[in-house]
């Protein structure tokens, strides 16, 4: 069962982030009966969020469903990137430079 196996691969670890898992509406008869597709045990209470997009899973990055998605994950990237500090502010990162971030931009283009 996938949970058994979820939990082997975690281990006893706990993952201490906000997760948001994107979960297909309509299900197989086989799957996990689970709101959470067994994840709650490697996710700290409350730490889980589920997002239900429409049709099944084999199909949610086609359209019509990826218009629903779409706006989602735009709106989960928003979420996640205003809770990140500053370049300048993580611990062991120097801040990188306009100079540096404009001539490895132009290096690239090269």
């Amino acid at each position: 069962m996938r949970t058994g196996r979820r939990k082997w691969e975690w281990g006893d670890r706990v993952f201490h982030q906000p997760f948001t898992l994107f979960r297909a509406k309509i299900q197989r008869p086989w799957s996990i009966r689970n709101p959470t597709h067994g994840f709650d045990p490697v996710t700290a209470p409350g730490g889980i969020t589920v997002c239900d997009v429409p049709g099944m899973h084999e199909y949610m990055f086609l359209e019509p469903h990826l218009f629903t998605l779409i706006p989602e994950l735009e709106d989960w990237v928003d979420r996640v990137t205003a809770e990140l500090p500053p370049v300048s502010r993580v611990p062991g990162v120097a801040p990188v430079s306009e100079a540096a971030a404009a001539s490895e931009g132009a290096s690239a283009r090269a």
